[in-house]
């Protein structure tokens, strides 16, 4: 029944907002059932006001319903799916093509950690130009990292859950899921901070309690 705006950003469409479905857990520490058919969601700080701005957090299994299959249409729409590790790339380099910096980058392929696919400042902020600072919303973040919202993906940063069920980092913090496996329990992500620039990519446990934006198949 959720409305979502979405934006064309070289071959990709996106959600312009991440999804917000399903029913809120009661508490972060109440698990959800990702075995049945109803799909569970937490809202940081127990409040329904957080999903409906910044999106429900959910563990991996869930929003794949099931699924370990990179690439899974999960809890998006039918046409939809949660994006691979590949295609976060693919926009990554999107992104980085409208940039066009002058400056020497960090490396955007599949690396892990932070200095990647921004200026390199020899920091994990990155410099002036970054990946991380043009995929948020304008108003979002701060120094390097306050967003321009250079392609309309409008990122907003909700925080997430953790793994021993506690909210964390609601205003400076967003993590992705991405639909690809890293491990038998670990799945790969992508995650913005405020005041950094670069785009963080890392290996992570199934059980965090993180945000999903759909792409268009």
């Amino acid at each position: 029944g959720n409305t979502y705006g979405t934006v064309q950003i070289g071959g990709q469409c996106w959600m312009a907002e991440n999804i917000n479905i399903g029913t809120m857990l009661s508490a972060a520490t109440t698990e959800p059932n990702t075995t049945d058919n109803i799909i569970e969601k937490w809202c940081y700080n127990n409040d329904a006001n957080n999903c409906e701005s910044g999106g429900g957090l959910y563990n991996w299994n869930e929003a794949m319903r099931g699924s370990s299959v990179a690439g899974a249409r999960g809890i998006c729409p039918s046409g939809w799916h949660i994006p691979t590790d590949a295609e976060y790339n693919i926009l990554e380099k999107t992104v980085l093509g409208v940039i066009d910096s002058p400056n020497p980058q960090y490396s955007c392929g599949f690396t892990t950690g932070w200095r990647r696919c921004a200026d390199d400042s020899g920091t994990d902020a990155g410099g002036t130009y970054g990946v991380g600072k043009s995929l948020k919303k304008v108003g979002i973040g701060s120094g390097v990292g306050a967003g321009n919202d250079l392609v309309g993906f409008a990122a907003k940063l909700p925080g997430f859950r953790n793994t021993y069920g506690t909210y964390y980092n609601l205003g400076s913090h967003l993590t992705l899921w991405s639909s690809t496996p890293s491990g038998a329990s670990t799945a790969w992500i992508r995650y913005l901070y405020s005041s950094y620039s670069s785009v963080y990519r890392y290996s992570y446990s199934r059980a965090h309690g993180f945000s999903v934006r759909c792409l268009r198949d």
